[in-house]
This record gives C-alpha cells, structure tokens and sequence, in this order.
C-alpha cells in the first residue's frame, strides 16, 4: 500500500531546507506530523543522506520517507505503562526488590522500606547475603530463589515481620536472571 501524506508549506520547507543541507554534504533526519483527511495524522521521519565520490563531492542525494507512526505509538504506550508500574511499585505498602544472579539488588522499591530503615533505591549496587547475613534463613531463601524455586516465608526483622514471596526471574530467553 503507498501512503499519501499532505506536505503543508512548512513541512515543504522542511524538506527543501534538507535537500539543500544533504547537498552540503551533511546528513538529515526529521520526523514531521501530517495531518491525514478524515484519519488520524501520521508520523513521517525523513533521511536525506549524500552519496559523495572518494574525493568528497556530492554526486547524488538518497532520499526516504517512512511512516513510523506506529513506532512511535508503541514507544508512548510502553513509556505510559513502564511509568504506571513505577508509581505503583513505589506506592505500594509492601517492599519489592530486585536481585540479579549474583544478589545483587537492581531495584529496591516500597514504602515499607521505611520500617526496615531503608529509603527507596538505597540498597541498590550492594549484595543482599551481605545486607541480610545476619539472618541465615533470609540468605537460604534468596539462593533457593537464585537457584529457580518460589517460596512464600515470613521473615522477621527487629519489630515488624514481613510475609515474604521469593521467586525467581526468568528472562525472555528463559534463563535464570535473578
């Protein structure tokens, strides 16, 4: 299917300026919105590269034109949900962390992470054996969870017990990742 997109005058002038710019020598990159007859608009990213000869002259411009509204469409709804579940995770009443396969945290998130002392992304870059080796069945736990098995514990820490749920994070190719 060919797209038609309407060029408005200043996107004209867009693209004539960039003509003018790649026949400089330089290589451009626009996105421009058009607006489509009784449909949504659509995103539109322009590349205008020189093609020169070995001493450097310009002898011919490569031009192309792609609709990428949909990338972009894509780009905002995974943004919008990655910043859904931020404000959710640090929200929550609860403490979530995210260890890599060595036990490193990546994440430390939750407002109860004030009753164990802790602020938000504090412990992040340091070993949980070594935040919790005073308390050997936290340790056991995280490598049970390190080793692919999900259990759900009560741990206790000072005054507060926490009811915990250790699992494990299998990534897209399947493999252990924390």
């Amino acid at each position: 299917e060919t797209a038609c997109w309407n060029h408005s005058p200043q996107i004209q002038t867009l693209v004539r300026e960039a003509v003018f710019r790649a026949a400089a020598g330089q290589s451009v990159r626009h996105q421009t919105i058009h607006p489509q007859d009784g449909g949504p608009s659509r995103v539109v990213e322009f590349i205008v590269q020189p093609i020169l000869r070995a001493d450097g002259q310009v002898v011919q411009l490569l031009g192309e034109g792609r609709d990428v509204s949909q990338l972009i469409s894509a780009d905002l709804a995974l943004a919008e949900t990655a910043q859904r579940f931020r404000t959710v995770v640090q929200n929550a009443h609860a403490v979530i962390f995210i260890l890599d396969r060595e036990g490193v945290f990546q994440l430390s998130e939750g407002q109860a992470l004030a009753q164990l002392g802790l602020a938000p992304g504090q412990v992040v870059g340091t070993s949980a054996f070594e935040l919790y080796k005073d308390s050997p069945s936290i340790v056991e736990s995280i490598r049970n969870a390190l080793a692919g098995e999900t259990a759900r514990v009560q741990n206790t820490l000072g005054p507060v017990t926490f009811d915990t749920i250790y699992s494990p994070y299998w990534n897209a190719e399947g493999e252990l990742d924390g």
